[in-house]
């Protein structure tokens, strides 16, 4: 595979190239061919952010870092599709592991035309073949974009030295497979999708701390909705889950900062917040038991596979009649009235009355908070071991997720050093905890659907028990695990480092 094109600066044309190579030389024009390519990228921009482009084509996919990489089948899927809808591939691996979850959407449209052109000798013989390939705005049909490259034909490499000499004229350069997809979108003015779900902040030293929280929520909000299209559509179920991530952040944020805000404007925000994140809890642990259909199958013998089918119809129903009340609800006159509430307190901070921590500084203010919180960790931590009852593991969970935000809004403000082993610890015993938490919500769903399903057959009852027994066990190792997790990140030396943030100097 070729790593370098060649791209003409100046307006593409022949005059004088056949003179600088011999006057009884001249080119031959084979073949041309036209076609429109569409081009498709996860919403995150994964493929475009790896220098790579995946194009359609007169119904084959390609992938391709300016020239063809691998290739195969578009899948019937119209308007989006996952990498798991496609036929199984090179292409279909590599995607795969790329992205299992994101859907790749249409990102933009544009034309291609490509012509052949024969060197011919005197003898009417090929010696070397030029291809050039000119690529056209689908909107507006000129010419904005060209590149070529030559191919030598075998007892004629003077001829290909000579033609490549000649081709200075053209005032190309050679550039890599990242530098042409970059000169490509910009040369076409195509905007690749750059979707970041994580919010990045930084903040002045002499910021307040209601100033700060404004600008925290402010940023988030604007990772929340451009989401919305993707969940009424329904490409792919990553943009319900980055949605509720980015508002449970929001919420913490309400629920961590206290006395930023007035409480009557803190309240009214928890309530709208929690109102937005409570209409898609249904949706979202269908997509979690939907998306675990295999993980699920697998845990249970290979004879009782086929009777779990009727719990992932059940789900499946489930889920599409939901799917649409979503749509309906984020098209509603209410909800653009929810969000129309929450923007008109915000754009009001400023002139709320005053609050105890409002004016506070914000470094100050936020080593005070993770101090808190770390506290908070130390202490539900005390009381767990491995026989603990699941709401207590819960509550740990939920204060390690509202340190891990904390760390995340203000991780610009503490020093640098350190930080990495704090996320590295906590991030384990979060993967712990999360993990020990989906068992036991998919144990409780599962026992809900056999209580609310009598009618359900005894083949597919066994198979959820043999299912439920399996994810005991894990529950079981997990909750073997617990101590020494707690004990990587519960210890004097990140104690003495949170300690250390609470001494920011703030001038």
């Amino acid at each position: 595979m070729a790593n370098k094109y060649w791209v003409p600066i100046k307006k593409f044309t022949f005059i004088g190239l056949e003179k600088r190579i011999k006057q009884s030389w001249y080119f031959k024009k084979s073949q041309t061919k036209r076609s429109e390519i569409h081009c498709f990228d996860t919403f995150e921009g994964t493929l475009s952010l790896n220098h790579l482009q995946l194009t359609s084509q007169g119904g084959k996919l390609i992938l391709s870092d300016g020239q063809s990489i691998m290739s195969g089948n578009l899948p019937k899927r119209t308007g989006s599709f996952l990498a798991v809808d496609l036929e199984d591939s090179p292409l279909k691996s590599f995607l795969m592991e790329q992205t299992a979850k994101r859907a790749f959407l249409l990102n933009y449209s544009f034309d291609v035309k490509e012509t052949i052109y024969e060197l011919k000798n005197q003898d009417d013989k090929t010696t070397v073949c030029l291809y050039v390939r000119q690529y056209y705005k689908s909107t507006a049909y000129r010419s904005s974009f060209t590149t070529f490259w030559i191919k030598s034909l075998k007892g004629y490499k003077k001829e290909f030295t000579r033609l490549r000499k000649a081709l200075k004229s053209w005032d190309y350069k050679t550039v890599t497979a990242s530098e042409f997809i970059n000169l490509f979108h910009s040369s076409l003015e195509l905007l690749p999708f750059n979707y970041n779900p994580k919010p990045c902040f930084s903040f002045s030293k002499n910021l307040t701390a209601r100033v700060a929280t404004t600008q925290i929520i402010d940023t988030i909000i604007e990772h929340v909705r451009p989401n919305e299209d993707g969940i009424i559509a329904d490409y792919d179920i990553e943009f319900l889950h980055d949605y509720r991530v980015n508002i449970r952040k929001i919420r913490s944020v309400l629920s961590l900062f206290k006395y930023v805000y007035p409480n009557q404007e803190t309240q009214k925000l928890k309530h709208l917040f929690g109102k937005i994140a409570r209409d898609t809890n249904l949706l979202r642990d269908l997509d979690v038991y939907l998306y675990s259909k295999n993980e699920y199958v697998n845990r249970v013998p290979i004879y009782m596979r086929d009777h779990l089918n009727q719990l992932f119809q059940h789900y499946d129903q489930l889920r599409k009649r939901e799917q649409k009340r979503i749509r309906r609800r984020f098209l509603s006159k209410t909800y653009a009235n929810d969000w129309d509430h929450i923007r008109r307190i915000l754009s009001k901070t400023d002139r709320m009355l005053e609050s105890d921590n409002a004016n506070l500084n914000i470094h100050s203010f936020a080593g005070k908070q993770l101090a808190k919180r770390y506290k908070r960790i130390v202490k539900d931590s005390q009381t767990i071991t491995a026989s603990s009852p699941s709401d207590h593991i819960h509550k740990l969970r939920i204060q390690c997720k509202k340190f891990r935000y904390l760390f995340d809004f203000f991780q610009a403000i503490f020093p640098a050093k350190e930080q990495q082993e704090i996320i590295v610890t906590l991030k384990s015993l979060q993967d712990k905890l999360g993990r020990f938490n989906d068992i036991c919500m998919q144990q409780q769903s599962l026992k809900d659907y056999v209580k609310e399903n009598p009618e359900a057959s005894a083949d597919l009852i066994l198979a959820l028990g043999a299912l439920l027994g399996d994810l005991s066990k894990e529950e079981l190792a997990i909750r073997d695990l617990l101590a020494s997790e707690i004990s990587s990140f519960v210890n004097p030396q990140v104690d003495k480092i949170i300690k250390t943030y609470t001494k920011l100097k703030t001038k």
